[in-house]
């Protein structure tokens, strides 16, 4: 998983498919990383020294880097996704003056 990831990241956010954007396996490192920055330096430099005596370190950086990069890789889809939707409605037609009608995607 984590070699697919990596040749994910470095390939054009278009390539990409739906299973190698799998983020929950990144969440809980996401949520870890919220913890560990809330925290004042004093006790950011004791939460990493408890690690690292762990030998857990190596690892959390590891896996923070493969999260980041990953989100990146999201980041780029839908940036992708964006800029050729807007292409394309261009094509259609529309534009500022000819506003899309109005109809929500989201469930909420």
């Amino acid at each position: 998983m984590v070699k697919k990831l990596r040749r994910a990241a470095q390939r054009n956010a278009m390539t990409f498919s739906a299973q190698e954007f799998e983020s929950a396996r990144f969440l809980e490192y996401v949520r870890f990383a919220v913890t560990m920055t809330n925290k004042d330096d004093r006790e950011f430099e004791k939460a990493v020294a408890g690690l690292a005596e762990q030998g857990l370190m190596a690892d959390l950086l590891k896996e923070w880097t493969l999260s980041r990069d990953h989100f990146k890789g999201l980041a780029n889809l839908c940036d992708t996704a964006v800029r050729r939707s807007f292409l394309v409605m261009e094509r259609l037609g529309y534009s500022p003056y000819k506003p899309l009608p109005k109809r929500s995607l989201s469930r909420h």
